[in-house]
């Protein structure tokens, strides 16, 4: 099929191949976030960078600590190369939890705004904060103009993510004011957050905090291989944020995610169509995944894993409203803690009904239901259904209890299936 000419075309190229997956959306951007991760490029690999990159980056992290390791002068040329190609630059964490712990972190805040910085990263890869410190400096940072981006996890592989503290970090961070929240991936990109010793995602825990997570969109992930940038871009979409790139792999990413990219041009040539904006998606707007769409980006749980990005990335704009979560007019919303019969439940998130559901969506979203049958595809497409129809349900409702057992009790047969098939 050919693909309609581009009048804005800036190339003989641009005027005749559309990107697959469609433009994406200009800066600055609240979706699709790129943030590089900088461990030492000189003038001339920053102006080259800028150049050939600029479009595709949204930050630039001056890494771990090393902004203090330049001199003055070079520092402040590096940064506002950055800053004329429309690119938020910031230094490490580490150099922030450096200032903390020696009692300066007033002091640093003052001095990486007159350094000319943009943006901030409160972090507690090393040290920890007490949540009333974390808010303080969140706070200041928001006050004195500064992007901020917060972070959870350690770099200690000892000290694994737990979903449910997750789940609160990021919220009280958006709360105070945070622009993103970072998923702790570090610069090497295995043994901590979602990556095992290989550098493989770990699929129950990847799943149990993505079931968690009001908005995806809050999120940047760092993921500092390719491989990582791919699978996570398959499972979450084209809209996922990424951290901790490395520079020569801005326009590589930047290809995958408009569909220039054998991985992902080979999803939208198998569907007919960009699945773009089945990513954009609500639940509630796209309805159950099933058909062309579902094969094509991969049966027996995949589809069911992008469930999330459906609910929780409404496209609002920075905040997400929630929307995507509220019960649906008429549904009963139940009664919160000194509340009334019928309002809908305010304050934190349900942290109980999240684990109901994380229990569930562990097995159903991390790929393990992979059948071939006809008959046994379409009760898994039933299934999928139902565990949409479940995520946008009020917990206290009497349709939430009586979706979770049919899905459970479903979930069992489709394994008990498969190990038959595999046998």
């Amino acid at each position: 099929m050919k693909s309609p000419a581009r009048p804005d075309a800036g190339s003989p190229l641009e005027a005749v191949v559309a990107l697959p997956m469609g433009p994406r959306d200009g800066k600055p951007r609240l979706r699709g976030l790129t943030m590089v991760i900088d461990k030492g490029l000189g003038l001339a690999q920053t102006r080259d960078l800028m150049e050939v990159a600029g479009d595709y980056i949204d930050f630039v992290k001056l890494a771990f600590g090393t902004a203090l390791l330049y001199p003055p002068a070079l520092l402040a040329e590096k940064v506002r190369i950055i800053r004329s190609a429309g690119v938020e630059v910031y230094p490490g964490g580490t150099l922030l939890e450096a200032a903390v712990h020696q009692g300066a972190a007033r002091e640093f805040l003052a001095a990486a705004a007159q350094a000319g910085f943009t943006a901030i990263e409160v972090s507690e890869g090393t040290i920890d904060l007490a949540p009333a410190v974390r808010r303080d400096l969140i706070r200041r940072a928001v006050d004195m103009g500064f992007r901020v981006l917060t972070e959870v996890g350690k770099k200690d592989p000892a000290r694994p993510l737990v979903p449910e503290q997750v789940w609160e970090q990021v919220a009280a961070d958006r709360t105070q004011g945070a622009f993103k929240v970072i998923i702790e991936g570090r610069d090497a990109g295995h043994s901590v957050g979602i990556y095992d010793e290989a550098g493989a995602i770990r699929e129950s825990l990847f799943t149990a905090l993505v079931a968690g997570l009001d908005c995806l969109d809050d999120i940047l992930w760092e993921a500092p291989r390719t491989s990582q940038q791919q699978a996570l871009l398959l499972r979450l979409g084209p809209g996922v944020n990424f951290g901790n790139v490395q520079p020569q792999d801005v326009v590589t990413l930047e290809a995958l995610r408009v569909g220039l990219r054998g991985d992902t041009l080979r999803q939208c040539a198998a569907g007919g169509a960009s699945p773009a904006a089945g990513w954009r998606a609500t639940a509630r707007e796209q309805g159950p995944i099933s058909g062309p769409r579902a094969g094509t980006w991969g049966a027996g749980g995949k589809s069911v894993a992008r469930t999330k990005e459906f609910l929780g990335s409404c496209g609002k704009g920075n905040r997400c409203t929630g929307d995507c979560r509220k019960p649906t007019a008429g549904k009963p919303t139940g009664t919160g803690e000194g509340g009334t019969a019928g309002a809908p439940v305010q304050g934190q998130p349900e942290i109980a009904r999240r684990r109901e559901v994380q229990a569930m969506g562990t097995v159903a979203a991390t790929g393990q239901v992979r059948l071939e049958a006809p008959s046994v595809e379409a009760r898994e497409a039933e299934v999928q259904e139902k565990f949409l129809r479940l995520l946008a349900t009020d917990r206290s409702s009497p349709e939430f209890l009586q979706l979770y057992r049919e899905v459970d009790a479903a979930l069992e047969e489709l394994v008990g299936q498969e190990e038959t098939v595999d046998r």
